[in-house]
């Protein structure tokens, strides 16, 4: 949407005329270049890269290991996108194209079910803030990560 209230794009269908969402959208990120993604976490999980008004590719975890669990998605300085997965306790790096770089998981700095995330820059330094969910059924503290 423009500055003045006006849709540039509307993504419902793909290149085979099909509804390119059928669930909920949790979070939305973009690059300089225009590519951006789209994390939807029910009813099926994944993560749509779209440009030029079609979807480029679909991330979806490895399924075949763990139920991949997208809740939040951000744009690193390089245009690069990392996907918090709750469940897994992972950070997911992926390249602008949607394609797997590396998986972080939390668990090594001590922290579980990372649920949002921002990137602050200090300087000329990117600072990724994960907040983190907890499944306790009472919680009166919540984490958040600036490493």
């Amino acid at each position: 949407m423009d500055t003045g209230g006006n849709y540039l794009t509307i993504y419902t269908n793909g290149m085979n005329n099909k509804r390119v969402f059928d669930g909920a959208i949790q979070s939305i990120t973009s690059t300089r270049n225009g590519e951006i993604f789209v994390v939807q976490n029910f009813p099926f999980s994944r993560v749509f890269v779209l440009k030029n008004e079609d979807v480029i590719s679909i991330y979806t975890g490895h399924p075949s290991v763990n139920k991949f669990d997208p809740m939040s998605v951000v744009t690193t300085p390089l245009d690069n996108f990392i996907v918090s997965d709750q469940c897994n306790h992972n950070l997911h790096i992926l390249d602008n194209n949607g394609h797997l770089l590396t998986i972080y998981n939390t668990k090594v700095i001590g922290s579980e079910y990372p649920s949002s995330l921002a990137i602050s820059m200090e300087g000329l330094s990117a600072v990724l803030l994960i907040g983190y969910h907890s499944h306790e059924i009472i919680s009166k503290t919540g984490k958040l990560h600036t490493k």
